[in-house]
């Protein structure tokens, strides 16, 4: 026998036995290993569903500045960040005095006599601000109207709202029950 065939039959024959003392190797399950070590703590998440936050405070008189046609309350704000300024949505709704019983949607306009009262709200980055404007000027402030009905502010960001609408279709942000339902609120 040549080298060349010698090394074909010895490399057949290391083929046709490997699966047989690959099978033969096989035995008992050996004891558990020793436990590990722990590893590092993650950072935790913002709380809320993926992220949505929501801050409810009450109106107060004392704290809106009368500027002749317009009050305002402005509050520091940290839910309203860069990702929320650059593509979140932002829903604001009140109560009314209703203690949470019904939300209703802003922007609304108020007719009253001898007033029409429009409530709004601005954002800055850190900062919102609540707004009411009157149809005329008055020194009297409005804002007495509206003393310790609740304001709730709805964040949610760009991925967020995706999502419901890819869930939910679209979400009819006017109706705070649908917004609640379509984000787990």
């Amino acid at each position: 026998m040549t080298n060349r065939s010698q090394a074909k039959h010895a490399l057949f024959a290391f083929f046709i036995l490997l699966p047989l003392l690959l099978v033969a190797c096989e035995g008992p399950v050996g004891p558990r290993g020793p436990e590990g070590e722990p590893g590092e703590n993650g950072i935790d998440g913002r709380d809320g569903a993926a992220n949505i936050q929501v801050v409810t405070f009450r109106m107060r008189e004392s704290e809106f500045i009368n500027l002749g046609l317009e009050e305002q309350m402005t509050l520091q704000m940290r839910e309203i960040d860069q990702g929320i300024m650059d593509g979140g949505v932002v829903v604001v709704y009140t109560d009314f005095g209703t203690e949470g019983d019904t939300w209703y949607a802003l922007p609304m306009t108020i007719p009253t006599e001898p007033l029409t009262i429009n409530l709004s709200y601005a954002l800055r980055l850190g900062f919102f601000t609540l707004l009411i404007t009157k149809s005329q000027e008055t020194t009297e402030k409005v804002a007495s109207m509206f003393d310790f009905n609740q304001v709730r502010v709805i964040t949610i960001p760009p991925v967020a709202s995706k999502r419901a609408e890819r869930w939910f279709g679209d979400v009819d942000y006017a109706d705070y029950e649908a917004v609640a339902r379509a984000y787990g609120l």
